[in-house]
């Protein structure tokens, strides 16, 4: 039999009688008021055994009665919540715990006390909440501001790698030190569930800067969520109030002064506090890119070279008929689930647990019996964890006598007193409670009848393992995790089951959480564990459906589409280029252009037009050359006619050919006259008709040129572009100022013959 270590100590952790003076867990003494960050209170202590300080977490709800030790009574919204909020809050310390980041705390301990839970945090010793060093200041400086959103960028992206959210920035959640670096600790996972399954109870728990699919259960909350909580903090600290509540299509408005100081900045705000969570940064990578932008991005105009891509892929442009446009997986025709059937692995169905309060959590066979240790007491107070037997005495019918099964002492028992005989011990004869007290055991115990195994009962509403044949990890804990463990469960297994995969789930109040999956099947467990989700919406969101309506979900992606009368409407995607067009109607088709970054069939007419004036405006800037030949190179050819300026008059003077050449200008049939670029002053329109050269010494060449019809073969196929005496004067001037050309002209293009000149 395993004695509880230190038991029969004088000072023994845990014990009632022989309790240390240390204030939590015979460890622990507080030496700092609490700082309230959410719902959970947290306050320096002595660790008197490493003898350094630490931080202490206490869960501690606001808005919640406080019970006899000044704790948050979890008891008032009943026992299974108080279980399932104890493990969640214990779940997400010890993710936290072990992500790596200077601006997390470290887990060091967790326990159970005064009703609640307590967690144990390495950490720095000097810091306040965000908002009291906010008020302790007029006005928070750029610098200040940039060096806040790095830091909590930094934290969000160590987060997100380990899988996890935050879910909860808010001026208490996060603290600073005297030397400027940030301290997160939200537990915003453990807060949004409580608003999840307690609805309008659970809501006044909730942090000010939360996302709109944070108010909707059974909403798919990501990283997204959490940079739009950022920007909400950012908000707050540049502005200096909350952001109003943003609406579909319409940017949060934002103080003309403070835009006008760092537009970009601002900008990337603005982006981040959208309706929709596609419309937001889908990282915090994308949000730091669009924070540290020194300036606003132009649009870049497509050039000849993407239209030429986009053409090609457009002649092999195909899909098959339940293609997904997004990821190119199969479009599967969804239907709602059964009831209550798992959306693991969309097969069985979940049932509740049953947990036997009388099945001992040691050897999990026998049964466990609970006994009044008074009048007389059950529990020998010399050894400490021996039982008592009792007998008549055999000399005095009013005198009993007890024996301890473990070290067999032998005591009289007379009228509520019990003496140990004098070879057992010196102690003197003691009233039962005396004798209770001495032995520091508990008025309530348990025992199980197989082995042995003792438990106490604690006055918040622990059992502690006193006795046993094998070590338990955990000593002291509630009620609801003993019945768990002598199930053969963890501690913080939920109350429901698949019968199937065995997935662990949490049941209650017409909310169903997903606690652990072994194995995703479907990526339910990857959107939903530790979510709170209605059970009324389970089978659309069980087959990967955010909305209740019939339609398609693509089996790799998750991409959504319900069935509309004029096609398809998107729902939800996790391609950006569909993104844009979440909630408009599309025929399949359109969805595949649309996902390719194709024209729609109507829109085709305009990216020919489109892909004609990145024709002309390459040939103007150059990368499309004129002529055919390697030894003529021309950058324009064609029939002109000469012109002389007479009393501000252009009238014609003769027909004439003129071309272009890399080194110089030819006008003339027979007698021809050469300009060198040299010669070249400048280049200019008379009256949008008329091509007019500026020759340094001399007089200006007036021409009138036609419009040619310019044909290439590109990659695409041939492809005709009409071009007239202004792209001419255009090509012109890029002709002067560019250098010589060196390199021969590849041999793509063909002058047609040109139109007729109109005199």
């Amino acid at each position: 039999m395993l004695v509880r270590p230190g038991f029969n100590e004088t000072a023994p952790e845990g014990s009632h009688g022989a309790r240390s003076d240390w204030g939590l867990s015979g460890r622990y003494e507080r030496t700092s008021p609490s700082i309230a960050t959410g719902i959970v209170k947290f306050f320096r202590a002595q660790d008197h055994v490493r003898g350094d300080e630490c931080w202490i977490g206490e869960l501690s709800p606001p808005h919640l009665p406080l019970n006899s030790w000044g704790t948050a009574d979890l008891s008032a919204w009943g026992p299974d919540v108080a279980h399932r909020l104890r493990s969640a809050f214990f779940h997400e310390a010890f993710h936290l715990g072990r992500t790596p980041s200077r601006h997390l705390l470290q887990l060091r301990d967790r326990f159970f006390a005064n009703g609640t839970a307590y967690t144990v945090w390495d950490g720095p010793g000097r810091v306040r909440p965000l908002g009291q060093w906010v008020s302790e200041r007029e006005l928070v400086r750029p610098d200040e501001l940039r060096s806040i959103a790095s830091q909590l960028l930094e934290t969000l992206r160590a987060v997100h790698r380990s899988g996890a959210l935050l879910l909860g920035l808010d001026f208490e959640t996060v603290w600073i030190t005297d030397e400027g670096t940030l301290i997160v600790c939200p537990f915003g996972q453990t807060t949004q569930w409580l608003c999840d399954v307690l609805g309008a109870e659970g809501a006044k728990n909730a942090p000010s800067c939360v996302a709109p699919e944070q108010r909707v259960p059974g909403s798919v909350r990501s990283a997204a969520t959490d940079v739009f909580g950022l920007c909400c903090l950012l908000y707050r600290l540049g502005i200096g109030v909350a952001p109003p509540e943003p609406l579909r299509g319409v940017s949060v408005p934002v103080p003309k002064v403070a835009f006008d100081s760092a537009a970009h900045f601002w900008g990337a705000v603005q982006l981040g506090l959208s309706l929709l969570p596609e419309e937001r940064p889908n990282s915090a990578e994308k949000c730091g890119e669009l924070l540290a932008q020194t300036g606003v991005a132009e649009p870049v105009p497509e050039d000849l070279e993407s239209f030429e891509e986009r053409a090609l892929r457009l002649m092999t442009f195909r899909f098959a008929r339940r293609e997904c446009p997004s990821c190119g997986g199969v479009l599967e025709r969804a239907s709602p689930l059964p009831r209550l059937t798992c959306p693991v692995c969309r097969e069985s169905k979940i049932r509740l647990r049953r947990f036997d309060p009388a099945s001992c959590p040691v050897c999990h066979e026998g049964p466990v019996r609970e006994f009044q240790n008074d009048s007389p007491i059950k529990v020998c107070p010399l050894c400490r964890s021996g039982l008592l037997s009792f007998r008549r005495g055999r000399w005095s019918l009013r005198v009993d006598e007890a024996r301890c099964e473990r070290c067999r002492a032998n005591f009289d028992l007379f009228g509520g007193w019990l003496s140990p005989h004098p070879d057992a011990s010196s102690e003197p004869a003691r009233p039962d409670s005396e004798w209770r007290e001495f032995s520091g055991r508990s008025l309530r115990v348990r025992v199980c009848l197989a082995c042995q195994s003792q438990f106490d009962s604690e006055s918040d509403g622990r059992w502690t393992l006193i006795a046993s044949l094998k070590r338990m990890p955990v000593a002291s804990q509630y009620e609801e995790e003993w019945l768990r463990v002598a199930s053969g469960l963890s501690p913080e297994s939920g109350n429901a089951v698949c019968e199937s995969c065995r997935s662990d789930y949490f049941l209650h109040g017409g909310m169903l959480t997903l606690i652990e999956a072994r194995r995703d099947y479907f990526g339910f467990a990857r959107h939903y564990t530790g979510q709170a989700v209605p059970i009324e919406q389970l089978p659309w969101i069980g087959v990967g459906k955010v909305s209740s309506g019939p339609g398609f979900v693509c089996s790799d992606c998750g991409s959504e589409f319900d069935d509309a009368p004029a096609g398809l409407r998107l729902v939800q995607t996790t391609n950006p280029t569909l993104r844009e067009r979440t909630g408009k109607v599309l025929d399949l088709e359109s969805w595949h252009r649309t996902a390719q970054r194709l024209p729609m069939r109507t829109e085709e007419r305009e990216f020919e037009s489109g892909f004609d004036r990145a024709m002309v405006e390459a040939y103007e800037q150059g990368r499309l050359p004129f002529g055919k030949g390697r030894r003529k190179r021309f950058l324009w050819r064609s029939p002109c006619v000469r012109l002389e300026l007479r009393n501000e008059e252009l009238r014609a003077r003769s027909r004439c050919r003129f071309a272009v050449t890399p080194d110089y200008l030819e006008i003339g049939t027979v007698r021809r006259t050469r300009i060198r670029r040299e010669e070249i002053a400048g280049v200019r329109l008379y009256d949008d008709s008329s091509l007019v050269i500026e020759r340094i010494e001399g007089r200006a060449v007036y021409l009138q040129v036609p419009t040619v019809v310019l044909a290439a073969k590109l990659r695409s196929g041939p492809r005709e572009a009409r071009i007239g005496v202004a792209n001419l004067a255009n090509r012109l001037r890029t002709w002067l100022d560019e250098k010589r050309l060196d390199e021969p002209m590849p041999r793509v293009l063909r002058p047609s013959k040109p139109e007729a000149i109109s005199q």
